[in-house]
């Protein structure tokens, strides 16, 4: 009897998985991942260096100076493109690096790779993206569920991440193959938010600076108590992260996936340069875990705002993560220095 109850809880709780998992998902289209790709595309001819990673790798170096730097210091032929993207984890980059390697790029050689920790938090707007759905199949769900089993988070919530990651994981196999009938189906009658493109001016190299303009994000960054906020956040960024369920807890699926990319790249001969942007100087389990594996790759630590003051000043920031475009150029210089000082094939 027991066990007609569990099997049958069982199969309840996959229904209403499923069925949850046909609710509208198109809240977000790949705005910005396809205009990325299709510029990429149009020259992976020429490209041979690329930039992959979340925001503060998207708008904190600048491709074409980075280009230029290196080419007359080092008498190389680069030619880069940055593909960092805002909110992309090292699970969705391992996604997007198999499409670009997908079409065989002729002349790629480098990736200059942003390892950032692996977020078990998902914010439930997220969990209808279609850039989330896309990235979520049988193997990197179950890479993230396992964090989330082990983790010391209460049962209720663990159940709640696991429903919401699960939830994903379906949609992503109904939007293709048998089921996209039936999610054509599902969906035809429901209303539907489509968030329209932001705004994203890109140069023909994946790059988009951040001004000195006014926004409301940047003035409360300007603000005295903006300043202040940071300043503690700065100072006590080593020792609060340490103690981070969001970092600690994935470490294992952090490695996994970076194991993997690295894989990827080997089957492709491409080399491997691991970059730790200058974001909110917060500690990083994963760069730490890899600096004391002896990988067989660079690692560029510019996350430390006691060895690069100046790329954590004021005037070189737009707010606690971002550089502006004065702070992205510093960035792109002292990235180009420390590869040019390391004498870095290209």
């Amino acid at each position: 009897m027991i066990k007609f109850l569990s099997s049958s809880f069982l199969f309840l709780l996959a229904c209403l998985l499923i069925v949850n998992s046909f609710e509208d998902t198109r809240t977000q289209k790949n705005w910005l991942v396809k205009k990325k790709l299709k510029a990429l595309s149009a020259q992976s001819d020429s490209i041979n260096t690329l930039f992959m990673g979340s925001s503060v790798t998207y708008r904190n170096f600048d491709p074409v100076y980075f280009d230029s730097l290196i080419n007359q210091r080092m008498k190389a032929n680069i030619s880069s493109f940055n593909l960092g993207l805002p909110g992309a984890s090292l699970l969705e980059i391992q996604y997007i690096l198999q499409q670009v390697l997908a079409n065989k790029p002729a002349n790629l050689r480098t990736l200059i790779l942003e390892v950032n920790d692996i977020s078990l938090l998902l914010r439930q707007i997220n969990s209808r993206s279609s850039r989330y759905i896309n990235y979520h199949n049988f193997q990197r769900t179950t890479t993230i569920c396992n964090s989330i089993i082990t983790s010391p988070l209460s049962l209720t919530t663990k159940l709640q991440m696991l429903k919401t990651r699960i939830q994903i994981c379906f949609s992503h196999y109904a939007r293709s193959g048998d089921l996209h009938d039936i999610w054509k189906a599902t969906l035809r009658n429901r209303n539907r938010r489509v968030d329209q493109p932001k705004k994203h001016y890109l140069n023909y190299f994946g790059y988009d600076g951040l001004s000195n303009q006014t926004s409301r994000q940047r003035t409360h960054y300007l603000s005295k108590e903006g300043q202040k906020a940071f300043q503690e956040l700065l100072a006590n960024a080593q020792q609060a992260d340490k103690a981070s369920l969001t970092s600690r807890y994935t470490l294992t699926a952090t490695l996994k996936t970076f194991y993997e990319i690295s894989q990827l790249c080997q089957k492709q001969n491409i080399n491997i340069i691991v970059l730790n942007p200058p974001a909110n100087g917060a500690w990083s389990f994963a760069i730490n875990k890899l600096k004391t594996s002896h990988i067989p790759y660079p690692i560029i630590e510019l996350n430390l705002p006691e060895k690069y003051p100046a790329l954590f000043a004021t005037e070189n920031r737009f707010d606690i993560y971002h550089l502006n475009t004065k702070g992205a150029a510093l960035a792109t210089e002292t990235l180009a220095e420390l590869l040019i000082s390391e004498n870095i094939d290209f």
